[in-house]
């Protein structure tokens, strides 16, 4: 009888439910001052973060910054959220077994936030390549010989 899902239950005021609603307060708080921490040294310059919470904050602050918008801000329910769907995903693909290659194919959600880490913090910032021929590219005369570089970074970055 445990397991039967009855829709609408979490909203009635029993004394589970009103435990979960109190714990879920709680750790909203803790997490958002932790956020609004880790937000007030990154702008007075102290430590060096590079976990993921400072890179998605990195993230926010150079997003408003190269788009003059007043906020971009990823909201505490955004940040959870995401972090919940993968601890989920991660519990559910994983239940009872060792984590291996075979289970790690099957998280999609780590796989985006992996993604997107990415795509934003490249490992290679830009790739050197040299013109082997004579080539026009873009209405631009590449001659053989020289060098270009690809801005990996500002390719990911470019709408």
């Amino acid at each position: 009888m445990q397991s039967v899902y009855i829709p609408g239950f979490r909203h009635l005021p029993t004394k589970r439910n009103k435990r979960m609603k109190a714990i879920n307060r709680e750790v909203n708080q803790l997490v958002r001052s932790i956020i609004d921490n880790r937000l007030k040294a990154m702008k007075a310059g102290e430590g060096n973060y590079h976990d993921l919470l400072g890179i998605m904050l990195q993230s926010n602050i150079k997003e408003v910054e190269q788009h003059q918008i007043k906020s971009y801000e990823m909201t505490i329910n955004e940040t959870s959220k995401m972090a919940s769907r993968a601890r989920e995903e991660v519990l559910n693909v994983f239940v009872d077994k060792d984590i291996d290659v075979d289970g790690l194919n099957h998280l999609k959600v780590v796989t985006m936030i992996f993604y997107e880490v990415l795509r934003l913090y490249p490992p290679v910032v830009g790739v050197p390549r040299t013109v082997d021929k004579d080539i026009t590219l873009g209405g631009f005369s590449l001659p053989s010989g020289i060098q270009i570089g690809l801005p990996i970074m500002l390719i990911h970055y470019d709408e």
